[in-house]
């Protein structure tokens, strides 16, 4: 890659050139190296003592567990140790399982799980859940307020729904902001299509990211073709794939033709 590349010039420069900053650069790339790997090696090493630990019975390392889990997107695993923690009444479990149930639960049950747990926790006296219940309401209470299209955006103004989804994005509410995005993709915005696109891709959901590709392509975007090519040659449906990447080729995009 470019950084292989750079790093032979600069050995280059050393070596050869006899250029003492580039040389010391060089030192201090392998001791850095050297350094991240050794902290790799130390956090797995650290990994599986956790792990370890739990399987033994130990609470406090299979939180640990629970929360490296979670840290690497395995929210399901997460969940399932949480539970099991939280049954043996571990209130640092208990928290941290009703905020990831309502962030990242498996359906709408678990999100309901999560909310109802958390108003128990509440009600118990548990403070940090109660200021976790209070964060949710303000932002359930900005979201029904961006959820409304305005007056423009609802008569038909691709324009006032794209400034309308941005506001929801800036404020963190991604779900208002697609359901804005959306209705100008409805209004045949086609760059809006892609974006809603890329984000849902970038939320894991493949099917509606495919939705909003083929809507993107259909108004004679590339980048739909583009996008959509790759997803679906990741999912192994190469004919498809072919396809849209040729047209995103034949659009002049480069990266699609490399991909053919």
């Amino acid at each position: 890659g470019d950084s292989a590349e750079a790093k032979q010039h600069i050995q280059y420069a050393c070596t050869v050139g006899k250029l003492e900053s580039a040389c010391t650069f060089l030192k201090e790339s392998i001791v850095s190296e050297s350094l991240f790997q050794r902290y790799k090696g130390e956090q797995e090493a650290r990994v599986e003592i956790n792990k370890t630990k739990c399987d033994k019975g130990s609470e406090e390392d299979c939180l640990l567990v629970a929360k490296q889990a979670f840290s690497k997107g395995k929210f399901e695993k997460a969940i399932d140790i949480l539970e099991s923690l939280c049954t043996s009444e571990m209130g640092e479990a208990c928290q941290a399982l009703s905020a990831t149930l309502v962030a990242k639960g498996r359906n709408a049950a678990d999100k309901k799980r999560g909310m109802d747990l958390a108003q128990t926790l509440c009600q118990k006296g548990d403070t940090k859940t109660c200021t976790f219940l209070k964060e949710l309401e303000e932002k359930q209470s900005l979201a029904n307020k961006n959820s409304a299209p305005d007056g423009a955006c609802g008569a038909g103004d691709a324009n006032a729904c794209i400034k309308q989804g941005m506001s929801a994005h800036a404020a963190g509410d991604i779900d208002t902001a697609i359901s804005m995005f959306n209705s100008a993709c409805e209004l045949k915005e086609k760059g809006v299509c892609h974006a809603v696109g890329v984000m849902e891709e970038t939320r894991g959901n493949r099917e509606r990211a495919i939705k909003y590709y083929e809507l993107s392509s259909a108004l004679s975007n590339p980048m739909g073709d583009f996008n959509l090519g790759i997803l679906l040659k990741k999912q192994g449906e190469t004919d498809r794939a072919k396809a849209s990447l040729k047209v995103a080729c034949d659009a002049g995009i480069l990266e699609a033709c490399k991909e053919l």
